[in-house]
């Protein structure tokens, strides 16, 4: 595959050229996709073939059993029963415990694993960031239950929320308030959804809000009701007096400098760490060195030992020698019989017999002075 295509910026990435690569190489891999939120997610193909989705930090209004119980498929209480039995079991994903107790069954969860995928891709397409594709990554665990989406449904889904993103106006405002006209409302028909969105957006919730935690909706349904509601002025974005917007512009300096002494903070722990792992170096150094000298110093006291021992063994071994020697024959080359006593040398004489009257005796005097 492509360099070009398997890593790079979000504002670059070909969505659909690398999925469909994917799908006709058959390939396992994760497309990870880190966001500038310090976000990352985390999206498993194996055989070419989507798996499953993961996000860290998760977020509670993204995760499946959250998402249940949102759309009224299940109780908070079997969620709580369903996550008590993961405990014991970690190794298995709350899909396929929901799906064993019968909870539910595979098409809703089709469904709703479908809105996760889509609210997604929406914070990826609205987010900055960075993708890339590592082939043959895929988890150590993975959901038995396998999730009926084909490749295909999700490029749509894709270029789908990828259009709107780019043409809805109502793209730029989703972090801001928006105030309702109660007029233009009811001239209007709508469903209880549709409603209860307007509802929010009375109560001063962000357009972001309602589409990622609060609307029951699918999440192009919402944003095309939040866009027609827009286009037609039955929602406008909130006037901000004076008060309200110096009151942001100081909320804005403080989460900056909460920022800023967050990253001293971060660079002080790394200055710590790393002064401390120097220290340790240091001190590992001192004591390794303190180990070499005292075992050069053992080495030179084994050498002096050792010497001492040497001669002392010779000494010894020299005045056994010289004990040996005394009282022990020889015989010269002419067959004649010596001994040598500690100041003499006998010769035994012709009769080779010693305490005869031939015996010769030769002292030998010191002149070592």
């Amino acid at each position: 595959m492509d360099n070009n295509l398997q890593r790079g910026t979000i504002e670059q990435m070909d969505f659909r050229k690398l999925v469909e690569n994917i799908s006709l190489m058959e390939q396992n891999g994760t497309l990870r996709i880190t966001l500038d939120s310090q976000k990352n997610i985390f999206i498993y193909f194996i055989s070419g073939e989507l798996m499953f989705i993961r996000e860290i930090p998760p977020e509670e209004n993204k995760k499946i059993g959250e998402l249940l119980i949102k759309h009224k498929v299940i109780s908070k209480e079997l969620l709580e029963k369903a996550l008590e039995r993961q405990k014991k079991e970690p190794e298995r994903f709350i899909g396929d415990i929901l799906l064993e107790i019968k909870t539910i069954d595979k098409k809703t969860l089709n469904q709703i694993f479908m809105m996760q995928v889509n609210q997604i891709i929406y914070y990826i397409l609205t987010h900055k960031g960075n993708f890339e594709f590592i082939e043959n990554e895929i988890p150590e665990r993975i959901p038995q239950f396998t999730f009926d989406i084909s490749i295909n449904t999700l490029i749509n889904s894709y270029i789908t929320i990828e259009n709107m993103v780019k043409n809805f106006n109502i793209i730029k405002y989703t972090k801001r308030i928006f105030t309702v006209n109660e007029m233009k409302i009811a001239e209007n028909q709508y469903n209880d959804e549709e409603r209860s969105i307007l509802e929010f957006l009375k109560k001063g919730v962000t357009l972001e809000k309602i589409l990622l935690e609060k609307s029951t909706l699918p999440l192009e349904i919402t944003l095309k009701f939040l866009e027609t509601l827009y286009n037609n002025e039955i929602i406008k974005e909130k006037e901000i007096t004076k008060k309200q917007s110096n009151k942001k512009i100081e909320d804005k300096k403080e989460v900056k400098s909460e920022k800023k002494e967050k990253n001293k903070t971060k660079k002080r722990k790394k200055y710590y760490f790393y002064y401390a792992e120097l220290l340790s170096i240091l001190l590992f150094a001192l004591f390794f060195n303190t180990i070499i000298q005292n075992y050069n110093n053992y080495e030179k006291n084994n050498l002096v030992i050792m010497k001492e021992y040497s001669d002392n063994l010779k000494k010894i071994q020299m005045r056994n020698f010289k004990k040996e020697m005394l009282n022990h024959l020889i015989t010269d080359p002419w067959g004649t019989v010596l001994k040598i006593e500690e100041n003499k040398i006998i010769s035994a004489g012709p009769d080779k017999k010693f305490g005869t009257k031939d015996d010769i005796q030769i002292e030998l005097n010191n002149t070592n002075q």
